[in-house]
């Protein structure tokens, strides 16, 4: 028996060229806020320090990429509740997929969610007013005075 090739028209293959196209690009997107996320997470790992807006409150705050019950495990400087009373509440830390840093409680509320508002620092907002995290300065960095140039 000869065989007989199927003759499809040619709206059928355009539609078909675009759906697999749309597929393609689904994916990427896809793959690539994945990607994002977990760079997010490669460049929040670390030591930070947290502050009220005053930043007369400071609290030093280690994020870290170990998988802990609803997240990340996050550890705080022994003088944060004292000084940040929430801080004693959260027991994780995620991002999610609009790059928001996300502090977790044990029964999976959001004491605190900061956006990056310049590079290497977030904002977030709280009742009581604006919170920061941002890498601690290593004060051996500072120039002394003397060495500061004139403008």
């Amino acid at each position: 028996m000869p065989l007989r090739f199927l003759t499809v028209p040619s709206s059928y293959r355009r539609t078909a060229i675009a759906a697999t196209g749309l597929g393609v690009i689904f994916c990427s997107v896809v793959a690539s806020r994945a990607q994002s996320v977990a760079d997010d997470i490669a460049q929040l790992t670390g030591q930070w320090e947290l502050s009220n807006g005053e930043h007369d409150k400071t609290c030093l705050v280690t994020l870290q990429n170990d998988k802990v019950a609803g997240g990340l495990r996050v550890a705080f400087a022994d003088t944060c509740a004292a000084a940040l009373d929430f801080t004693g509440t959260v027991k994780a830390w995620t991002v999610d997929s609009k790059h928001m840093l996300k502090f977790l409680a044990a029964d999976g509320s959001v004491p605190l969610e900061l956006s990056e508002v310049e590079s290497g620092m977030y904002e977030g907002q709280r009742p009581e007013g604006l919170y920061f995290l941002q890498k601690p300065v290593d004060p051996a960095s500072i120039p002394p005075v003397e060495h500061i140039p004139d403008d």
